[in-house]
């Protein structure tokens, strides 16, 4: 995932083309789920979990009626990947969406008792 056009690409940079002029305060970019200090990260130096932080943010910033994620905690563990489901479903209960859609081959165990009601649905689509 190092790739030459991120080389020096920070956090912010790609915040920043996101927002563009849309009058997004400085102070509210890192949603509650990235923090301050992260902002200044380069994209290929950063790990997989602040990237995924990164890419639910600038989502978010969009404050979507509509938010689908697709396999938002895949290869995270378990403890980051509950970190990352809280600092979501803060937002999420702000913020209201009218619909959320989770993509997940695995159980959303990260968002267990965050106080987002889940349905899930099978589809029993089996691969390979």
């Amino acid at each position: 995932d190092r790739l030459p056009i991120f080389s020096r690409v920070t956090f912010l940079d790609l915040i920043e083309r996101e927002v563009g002029d849309r009058g997004i305060a400085a102070g509210s970019y890192t949603m509650g789920i990235l923090e301050r200090a992260h902002l200044d990260l380069v994209w290929n130096d950063a790990t997989t979990e602040l990237r995924r932080r990164l890419l639910v943010t600038m989502g978010l910033l969009r404050a979507p009626r509509l938010l689908i994620l697709d396999e938002p905690f895949l290869d995270l563990d378990d403890k980051v990947a509950r970190d990352l489901g809280q600092s979501l479903a803060i937002h999420l209960l702000e913020k209201r969406p009218e619909a959320i859609v989770i993509v997940s081959q695995q159980p959303l165990n990260a968002l267990e008792g965050c106080g987002i009601p889940i349905r899930t649905v099978d589809l029993g689509v089996q691969f390979g």
